[in-house]
């Protein structure tokens, strides 16, 4: 079974590096943008099957990031905290987006990142 590839975007090293090992358990690959890559440079360029993207991040709403997401068939998760629970669901709506409230339950995220269909 091929494994899959997750990019994670987020502003924060620390909160990145824990998704990274959250994505782990789930015998995916985490992956990450180069320093100063946007997040839609860095779809382009990993083709990942998953992109995991802070909902409350500017990004969330970035249509050339969602826009390529969608053009490579990457699963968009947008994970943040219940405030940011109504901006996602609009995305959501908009983008056919899935949402990670957190904090995160173990054995969340894997069903999120199955691709769609």
């Amino acid at each position: 079974m091929k494994t899959a590839r997750v990019l994670i975007q987020s502003g924060d090293v620390l909160v990145a590096a824990l998704l990274g090992a959250l994505v782990a358990t789930e015998n995916a690959e985490p992956l990450f943008p180069t320093n100063g890559e946007t997040t839609r440079d860095a779809l382009l360029r990993l083709r990942p099957n998953a992109v995991l993207i802070n909902g409350e991040s500017d990004d969330a709403a970035d249509e050339r990031a969602l826009g390529a997401a969608m053009m490579i068939g990457a699963t968009i998760v947008l994970y943040g905290p219940a405030r940011a629970r109504p901006r996602m669901e609009e995305l959501r709506t908009r983008y056919g987006a899935r949402i990670l409230q957190l904090p995160v339950v173990p054995g969340q995220l894997g069903p999120l990142l199955a691709p769609s269909g």
